[in-house]
């Protein structure tokens, strides 16, 4: 399994994995990730953020659904600092 696959698993499959695609808004993708924000896993929502992108705008190009709706999501919360 790859760290794409683990973080998922950790972080979203447990609240949303049994939600269906067609019904999902990017509040449930926020809500999942706002305890991360609380204890400050910037990282970690990060790549979390770009792969539910990536897994959205394939359920768009395979027309399971019509628009992706976390295609901005990353902008919800702070960016990492450097």
């Amino acid at each position: 399994m790859t760290l794409k696959g683990i973080s998922l698993e950790l972080h979203i499959f447990p609240y949303i994995g049994n939600s269906s695609i067609f019904k999902l808004k990017i509040k449930d993708f926020i809500k999942v990730m706002e305890p991360l924000r609380a204890n400050s896993k910037l990282e970690t929502i990060k790549k979390l953020c770009q792969h539910i992108i990536e897994i959205m705008f394939y359920a768009v190009n395979t027309r399971l659904i019509e628009t992706n709706p976390a295609v901005k999501i990353e902008y919800t919360f702070e960016s990492t600092k450097k």
